[in-house]
C-alpha cells in the first residue's frame, strides 16, 4: 500500500502548518511570561523603594504635620539626632541623608509640629500628581 505524492505532500503541509501554529503559540506564551515577569519584578522593586526607610526625597514628601514620632522614625529611620531646644514644649530631631537633611519638631504629644528640609544638592522638581495620587489624597481627606 503505497501513498501517492499528493497524500505525502498533504501530510507534510499539515505537519508544517501544525509546527507553525505551535511555534506562534509558544512564542506568544513566552512573550506573555516574560512581560509578566518584567511587570512583577518592577512592581517588587517599586514597592521596596516605596517602603524603604531612610532620608530620601520620597520619604520627605510622605511626612505630614501631625504624624506621630514613631511614624516619622519608621519612615526616616531611628538614627535621628536629637537637637537640644530651649523650649520645654518642643523637641526636635534631625536626620541626615545623601541629598537632604530633614528636621522635625515634635510637640508635647510627640506629634510632628514643623518639618524643615535643607537640600545638600539641587532640589528635585515637584512631581505632577497622578490620578492615583489624587484618588489616594481624596480618600485620606474622607478618612479625616
Amino acid at each position: 500500500m503505497s501513498q501517492t505524492y499528493q497524500e505525502v505532500r498533504a501530510k507534510h503541509d499539515e505537519a508544517v502548518r501544525w509546527r507553525k501554529r505551535a511555534l506562534v503559540k509558544g512564542g506568544f506564551a513566552l512573550w506573555l511570561v516574560l512581560v509578566a515577569l518584567w511587570l512583577f519584578f518592577h512592581a517588587v522593586i517599586a514597592v521596596l523603594q516605596y517602603w524603604e526607610a531612610g532620608v530620601t526625597v520620597q520619604n520627605y514628601r510622605r511626612l505630614q504635620v501631625g504624624m506621630a514620632e514613631a511614624a516619622v522614625e519608621s519612615l526616616l529611620g531611628e538614627q535621628g539626632e536629637a537637637i537640644p531646644v530651649n523650649d520645654w514644649e518642643n523637641r526636635e530631631k534631625r536626620w541626615r541623608g545623601d541629598k537632604l537633611i530633614i528636621t522635625v519638631a515634635f510637640d508635647t504629644e510627640l506629634r510632628a509640629k514643623h518639618i524643615w528640609v535643607d537640600w545638600l544638592v539641587e532640589p528635585p522638581p515637584q512631581p505632577t500628581p497622578t490620578f492615583a495620587d489624587k484618588v489616594r489624597d481624596w480618600l485620606v481627606d474622607l478618612r479625616m
